[in-house]
């Protein structure tokens, strides 16, 4: 599909994105919360440079340094793992405009109070 729901409301996804491209806003669904648990964020590098420093925070020493490591450690401490999110890639934004963007979209779609985005790292 070219949408998700996200707290009610649809997100569009862009089919043209991958792992490769860069500044993209993307978006990390848990897949064991029963309630839609999001969290939008933002990256000028290649977007699987960014999901190895998400991936690199599953661990011990380190997992309060990614909001959705610290939500699975919290929620989910049997499954702390990273393969429990899905992530989609929303759109390409300009560098000078992504910053904006992700906040944009964070208050639209409420992720700090009702997703992941709550977790302060």
């Amino acid at each position: 599909s070219n949408q998700i729901l996200v707290n009610d409301k649809p997100v569009s996804i862009s089919k043209n994105l991958n792992c490769k491209s860069e500044n993209v806003l993307y978006l990390w669904q848990c897949n064991l919360c029963q309630k839609d648990d999001s969290y939008l964020g933002r990256t000028i590098q290649k977007a699987h440079k960014r999901t190895n420093g998400h991936r690199a925070s599953f661990n011990d020493d380190k997992w309060e340094s990614s909001a959705l490591s610290m939500h699975a450690r919290i929620m989910h401490e049997d499954n702390f793992d990273l393969n429990n999110f899905k992530i989609s890639l929303v759109k390409k934004v300009s560098p000078q405009r992504i910053r904006r963007e992700e906040f944009k979209l964070i208050d639209g779609y409420r992720t700090y109070s009702l997703g992941i985005n709550r977790y302060k790292v």
